[in-house]
C-alpha cells in the first residue's frame, strides 16, 4: 500500500490491525458541515495474508452478521405458508404469534442498536436501529401479503414497532442504571 497510510503489525503476520482514512475534504463539505468528518472516517480492518496480500474489510463487519442473520431468519419464516405454532387452540396460537412478533423484532432492533452503535459515523443509534428495525417490519409484512396462505398486516408492523421501542427502552434504561453514577456536590 504505497502511498496509502502506514498500518500498524507485522507484515505477513495474519493479524487484523485497524486504520483510520479520511474522506478528502470536498466530501466532507457534501455530506456535514464545513469541515465536519462526522460520517466520514472509515475504520477498515486489514489483513496481510501469508502470501503478503493486504486485504481491507469494514471493522465493524463484526456487529453486523447476528443482525442480517436474525433478518434472514425473519425472512425465512415471513415465507413459510403456515405458521401455526398451536394448531390446537387458534386463540392460544394467535397469542403466541403476536408475542413472537413482539420479542423477534425486539430482539432484531438490540442487533441493529448494537451494530450501529459500533459505527462511529452513526449518531443517536437508538434512533435509526428503530427506523430501520420497523422500516424492515412493513418490508417482511409486504413480503407476507405476496406469500401464499399468509396476509399483510399492519396491526403486525405496530405489534413489531412496539416490540423494537420496548426493547431499545428496556436497554437504554438498564444501560443507566449500570453506569456509575457521578455523585453532585
Amino acid at each position: 500500500m504505497a502511498g496509502g497510510p502506514a498500518l500498524a503489525g507485522e507484515a505477513g503476520s495474519g493479524r487484523l490491525v485497524q486504520v483510520a482514512l479520511s474522506a478528502p475534504r470536498v466530501w466532507r463539505r457534501a455530506c456535514g458541515a464545513p469541515g465536519s468528518r462526522v460520517g466520514m472516517d472509515m475504520l477498515l480492518a486489514v489483513h496481510q495474508d501469508r502470501s503478503g496480500v493486504t486485504h481491507a474489510l469494514p471493522a465493524l463487519l463484526g456487529k453486523w452478521p447476528p443482525a442480517i442473520a436474525w433478518a434472514v431468519m425473519i425472512y425465512a419464516l415471513s415465507a413459510q405458508s403456515d405458521l401455526r405454532v398451536v394448531p390446537a387452540d387458534d386463540a392460544l396460537d394467535f397469542v403466541v404469534r403476536k408475542v413472537g412478533h413482539f420479542v423477534v423484532f425486539g430482539v432484531l432492533a438490540s442487533l441493529v442498536w448494537r451494530a450501529l452503535r459500533a459505527t462511529p459515523a452513526v449518531q443517536r443509534p437508538s434512533v435509526w436501529a428503530f427506523a430501520l428495525t420497523v422500516l424492515y417490519a412493513i418490508t417482511d409484512e409486504v413480503h407476507q401479503g405476496v406469500v401464499p396462505g399468509r396476509v399483510m398486516s399492519m396491526t403486525d408492523v405496530a405489534i413489531d414497532s412496539a416490540g423494537a421501542l420496548a426493547l431499545l427502552v428496556a436497554r437504554s434504561l438498564i444501560a443507566r442504571r449500570m453506569s456509575p453514577q457521578i455523585p453532585t456536590p
